[in-house]
Order: C-alpha cells, then sequence, then structure tokens
C-alpha cells in the first residue's frame, strides 16, 4: 500500500512540482494542467473500484478503467443532502478539505484542498418604475438562521470565528455558478406598457444609458446593434433624466428591465431591475391527445409554456417560482355523449383547463334552441358559464335540440387577463322517424306434401 500526500487550492495546487501524486503497479494518480481534476489512469482493462471521501462522506464512488477524471468542484456541487456537513468540516480545518481517495486494494492516496472564499458584490442600484423588483437569491435566503437552526439540532455550538467561516465556506460551495435573482413580490401582468419610463439612482460610470425589458439576450443585442450603427444618437449620456423603456410591443412573455450601461468601445454590462408579463395571447381550444372513451390519461397541454428561468449576458438568470402568474393556456371542450329523440337532446360536455384559462362559455343559439315562427323557442336561448374551479376534467349535461345532419355548438374561452378566443363543436346527428301507416301482411296458403 502507497500513502502519499498533496495539497490543492481550489483550485490552486500548494505543491506544484509534483505531477505523479500515487503510483503503484498499474494505477496512476495525478493531477491535470487546470489543477482541479483528479485523473485515475489504468494500464489495464481491469475495472478499479474507488472512493472518494472525506471524513465519513462518501463524496464519489465507483468503478473506473482506463482514464477517469474527478472534478473537485464538481463533487462538491453534487453533493446537495452533505453540503452543510461538508462546509463545517472545511471551517473546523480552517477552509481545508482532508478528503481519502482509495483506488482498489493498492492505493489510498490523502489529499488537502483549500476552499477559496470569493465575496459577490453587487452594484449599487435603485429605481423607481414599473414592475417587481428583483434581488439577488442569495438575499432571499436568510442563511445564517438556517444554519444556525440546524447546528442546533445538531447540537454542535460554534465559536463566532468558526461560524463565520461556516457560513462564508457554505455559500461558496452552494452557488450555482450563475448570478441568480427572483422577484421580491408579485409579478404584474399587463398588455403594454407604452411610454414606461425608469428613474435610476446609482454611481455606476458609463458613457451611454439605457433600459430595456426583454426576454431573451438576443433583444438587447440587437438594440445595442442599432445603437451602434446610428452612433448612439439620442441614447441618455447621464442617470440625471428617467429613462424610456425599450421593449417589442404586442408580444406576450415575462420581461426582465436591465439598466443597460454601454461604452463608447461597444462594451456594456446589465444590471437587472425587475421584472413584469405581458399577456396578449387568447386561450387556445385544446385538444386531448388520447381521445376521451379511451383507456389511458389525456394530456391537453400543447401550447406556450412559461419559462421556469431567463438566461443572459454574463450569466445572469432570473428565476421565477412556482406560483407565478400564468400568461399562456386553453381549455379542451368535448361532446362525449348525447341523446334524445332531436326534440330534446341531453348532452354531455367534458371541459379541462390548461394555464391561466379562466372560463368556458357554452351558447345555445338558433336551432339549438329550436325556434319556430309564432310558436317561439322550445329553449330559452343562455350561456352557459363554467369556472376553472375545478380540479381534472369537469363533466356536465345541458340540453339541446339536434336536428338531422351537422348541429355546431359555439363556445368561448377567456383567460384571466382577458383574452377571448372562440371556438364551436360539430355534432352529426341522424334521427329515423317513421311516419308510414301500419301494414298487416297476413299468409294464409297452405302447403301439403
Amino acid at each position: 500500500m502507497k500513502r502519499v500526500l498533496f495539497y490543492f487550492l481550489p483550485f490552486i495546487l500548494i505543491a506544484c512540482s509534483l505531477n505523479k501524486l500515487g503510483q503503484d503497479k498499474s494505477v496512476t494518480i495525478k493531477l491535470t494542467g487546470n489543477r482541479n481534476t483528479i485523473v485515475i489512469e489504468s494500464d489495464t482493462i481491469t475495472s478499479n473500484k474507488y472512493v472518494l471521501t472525506l471524513g465519513d462522506i462518501v463524496l464519489d464512488s465507483g468503478y473506473c478503467s482506463g482514464v477517469k477524471n474527478l472534478e473537485i468542484p464538481k463533487i462538491l456541487g453534487k453533493c446537495v443532502d452533505k453540503k452543510k456537513e461538508i462546509a463545517l468540516l472545511c471551517a473546523k480545518n480552517d477552509y481545508f478539505y482532508s478528503m481519502n481517495l482509495k483506488v482498489g486494494d493498492d492505493v489510498d492516496t490523502t489529499f488537502q484542498f483549500q476552499q477559496t472564499v470569493n465575496n459577490i458584490s453587487s452594484a449599487n442600484i435603485s429605481f423607481t418604475g414599473f414592475g417587481t423588483p428583483l434581488i439577488k437569491k442569495t438575499a432571499m435566503t436568510d442563511v445564517d438562521k438556517e444554519l444556525k437552526i440546524w447546528l442546533y439540532r445538531k447540537k454542535e455550538h460554534l465559536g463566532d470565528s468558526i461560524f463565520a467561516k461556516f457560513v462564508e465556506i457554505y455559500k461558496a460551495i452552494t452557488r450555482t455558478g450563475y448570478n441568480d435573482y427572483i422577484p421580491k413580490g408579485e409579478i404584474p401582468v399587463v398588455h403594454d406598457v407604452a411610454g414606461l419610463n425608469y428613474k435610476i439612482n446609482s454611481d455606476i460610470k458609463a458613457d451611454y444609458y439605457a433600459v430595456v425589458a426583454c426576454e431573451y439576450q438576443k433583444y438587447i443585442d440587437r438594440y445595442i446593434e442599432e445603437l451602434v450603427a446610428n452612433d448612439f444618437k439620442g441614447v441618455n449620456t447621464t442617470l440625471s433624466a428617467p429613462l424610456q423603456c425599450h421593449y417589442r410591443k404586442g408580444a406576450s412573455g415575462y420581461r426582465t428591465v436591465f439598466l443597460v450601461c454601454i461604452n463608447k468601445d461597444w462594451s456594456y454590462k446589465l444590471y437587472p431591475l425587475a421584472v413584469f408579463a405581458m399577456d396578449n395571447s387568447f386561450p387556445k381550444c385544446l385538444h386531448p391527445l388520447i381521445p376521451y372513451g379511451l383507456s389511458g390519461n389525456t394530456n391537453i397541454y400543447d401550447y406556450p409554456q412559461e419559462p421556469a428561468s431567463l438566461l443572459y449576458k454574463d450569466k445572469i438568470r432570473v428565476l421565477f417560482p412556482d406560483n407565478s402568474p400564468r400568461i399562456y393556456g386553453g381549455a379542451c371542450v368535448c361532446v362525449v355523449d348525447w341523446d334524445g329523440n332531436g326534440l330534446e337532446c341531453n348532452v354531455t360536455f367534458k371541459i379541462e383547463f390548461a394555464g391561466d384559462c379562466k372560463s368556458v362559455t357554452i351558447h345555445r343559439r338558433g336551432s339549438l334552441c329550436d325556434y319556430q315562427p309564432y310558436l317561439g323557442y322550445h329553449f330559452k336561448p343562455e350561456d352557459k358559464v363554467i369556472y376553472d374551479k375545478y380540479i381534472g376534467p369537469y363533466t356536465f349535461t345541458y340540453k339541446m335540440h339536434f336536428e338531422s345532419g351537422n348541429n355546431i355548438i359555439p363556445f368561448t374561452l377567456e383567460d384571466y387577463h382577458g383574452n377571448k378566443n372562440d371556438g364551436e363543436i360539430t355534432i352529426k346527428a341522424r334521427f329515423v322517424r317513421d311516419n308510414s301507416p301500419s301494414v298487416n301482411i297476413e299468409n294464409n296458403n297452405s302447403i301439403y306434401n
């Protein structure tokens, strides 16, 4: 058995002169050039079991043959349920991880890694304008309180200095690699934001300033291209006056509001301010993938979906919670059964709502009411409104008059933001009516053999 000790700063190697950290028989362990990956190499086709541990915590394990790369930052990031324990061990060891790697029965190597802590500073910006403010995700969580509760339940008290290290390390290993922002409050939904202005207070220095509300980075890129092509004519050079919001009119979707700080060399930075949604999409008339009446579940979600996140330049990511407002949707309206004599028919509907669809209105009009001159209506014209308050498909029966041939049933969908869409269902009916007099046929012939 061979034991080898080396140090690794995340992730910079202290013992830089070592290119082979452990070697025994056919297994070699070494660092890659970027110094954050341990490489296990074997010159045989035999699989070797490896186990990477931190104290009693198994960070990674499996079998390897040939070449196996162990990327320490990724391995730490995947230990979702163990990050508090990992951070605590590192804090107690003064920012160092003491890891152990075993490969097969022959290689047993100890590693020392140092955790670096980079505090991310935010620009000092305040604004007045439309939309729900965006704040960094890390500011939404009271990490100190969360970790104190965890330590109390673990019955482990830390001194102030070690606890400060614990908090720093935990924040460092729980970062996603993105600059995540979360709406602070309910996201407003509108049809348009014409004439929207924002008053910005900030000490950020740039040659030009603009406010852009968009769903995708591509819109910002095209906007800046236009500014460059027009030599930045009409663009604000200070933050002393309100900035007009630039956006794509009419389109539906979430909009992130950015302060865009641009320099004469065409470089620019984005600073997220707020978020709102635009809904100009009428609810769609949806259809089940599996027709009603057949076995199996129906799936009607064939319409645009709101994104869980939006990604922009410099890994700026806006995350939307599950209770964010819906701006797309529709309903599946089907006639699953009907019976009657033509004068009165019992028509059974099945309705399933999706997304932001609020109601379905069935219109009983014209021939569906059996209007007769001088006699009036057999059924009074009316609208039957079904609201989105049911879990799963809703079934009900409605009386109508059907004629032989095609009977068209109109309906209207409406969403929660006033958008409407009309649809119709065609039911083909055939009634057999025998109005001929009765005919009796008697056969009085007898045949004898």
